[in-house]
């Protein structure tokens, strides 16, 4: 039996959920294993993830639909129940989760750390739960395996989501490195149309292409560096470099 398995058995119990519609964040293990148990009790599942790539080939394993990482309100009010299963955090627009307050749906969030952003867990109260609370209300006592396996998977989490963590700050100085580049590019052109106001369109345009080639280059290596950066000593060097 799978936490996602326990998680379900707690929200709606063991038996058939024939025609009932639900929503599975995530399409990593828990992620595959709710959608099972759904699919093999007969409910009608939507899948998100991520990647949406990834959605759509679990989704079609069973002949479900698939959605944006951000379902949007149609979806989130269609459903009786979500399970979210994320290494990292899930980022809705402001729609989705005025829609996702509004609704009756019954949540669970199996990522660790949570990952229901700012005020939701609050909103939601007590349709929420969480993989702490699923041991808290657990009747009986949990295996030496199911303990052994829980903790195999809080350790895989804490990987993926150091792994999520190092890339999200390689991509926040990638990005802010790129974005200091082009500042710096669109303000030097401006000051050199100003300076040469006759200067002919054609002219002008033969001056952006090489500008921006000399950028790209000057970029390009840099930016090799940080998508290779494995203890973020590059992202580090790279804004102090370029005061970020």
């Amino acid at each position: 039996m799978s936490i996602a398995d326990l998680a379900l058995a707690q929200a709606i119990g063991r038996g058939d959920v024939h025609g009932a519609r639900f929503l599975i964040v995530g399409s990593g293990e828990m992620g595959r294993r709710a959608v099972g148990n759904l699919d093999a009790r007969g409910g009608l599942v939507t899948v998100a993830s991520r990647t949406f790539e990834n959605a759509r080939k679990l989704a079609g394993q069973h002949g479900f639909a698939h959605a944006a990482f951000d379902p949007g309100p149609d979806v989130i009010g269609s459903v009786a129940g979500i399970v979210v299963a994320l290494a990292g955090p899930w980022r809705i627009g402001r729609d989705t989760r005025r829609a996702l307050a509004d609704s009756t749906a019954w949540v669970i969030d199996l990522s660790s750390p949570g990952a229901l952003e700012d005020d939701l867990p609050a909103v939601l109260g007590g349709r929420l739960s969480s993989i702490d609370d699923l041991s808290e209300a657990a009747v009986q006592p949990l295996s030496d395996r199911l303990l052994e396996r829980l903790d195999g998977l809080a350790e895989q989490a804490l990987v993926q989501y150091e792994r999520w963590t190092a890339n999200e700050a390689r991509r926040a100085a990638a990005d802010a490195l790129t974005g200091r580049a082009r500042a710096l590019q669109a303000a030097e052109l401006d000051r050199l149309w100003r300076r040469l106001p006759t200067l002919e369109q054609g002219e002008r345009d033969e001056v952006e292409r090489a500008v921006e080639q000399i950028t790209r280059l000057l970029l390009r290596d840099p930016l090799e560096q940080l998508g290779h950066d494995a203890d973020g000593r590059h992202a580090q060097a790279a804004r102090d470099l370029f005061r970020l």
